[in-house]
């Protein structure tokens, strides 16, 4: 998968930037997912939007199961779109294994490249929004686990 160089480099500066706010004595103490993601940085990774995404799953294959949220917000999924409801309460590593799973089940640059261009105007590239809506429509049920 391509990567921008210049999305990469600032995913990287915040990432860093991140873990340096999570080393805050109150975040360290805490158990609670929300005191490691109220902070800039990391704000600012889930600004990135799509472009920030293929650096997320990547942390998110690394164990940053901090990052969970981040994808989340970006596509505009929660995790029982992702999940299912008939799961209660998964930890938020099963949520990560679903995540990457489902991203890679969904993503047009790891199972089908540029196949989806013909539902986008010439000239135009497909957004991450519009290609999830039209997988989603195309997989009207997705068994994660």
């Amino acid at each position: 998968m391509r990567h921008n160089l210049s999305t990469k480099g600032e995913f990287d500066l915040l990432f860093e930037q991140w873990k340096e706010a999570i080393q805050a004595p109150h975040v360290q103490a805490s158990s609670r997912t929300q005191d490691y993601i109220d902070n800039e940085p990391y704000h600012d990774i889930v600004r990135l939007g799509e472009d920030g995404l293929p650096f997320v799953i990547e942390e998110l294959e690394q164990g940053i199961f901090f990052f969970n949220q981040a994808f989340l917000d970006v596509v505009g999924l929660g995790i029982e779109d992702i999940i299912g409801k008939d799961i209660r309460f998964p930890g938020e590593r099963e949520k990560s294994a679903a995540i990457v799973r489902w991203w890679k089940s969904h993503n047009p640059l790891v199972f089908q490249p540029y196949d989806l261009t013909q539902r986008v105007d010439k000239g135009a590239s497909p957004g991450y929004q519009d290609i999830i809506s039209t997988l989603w429509k195309q997989r009207p049920y997705l068994e994660v686990f």
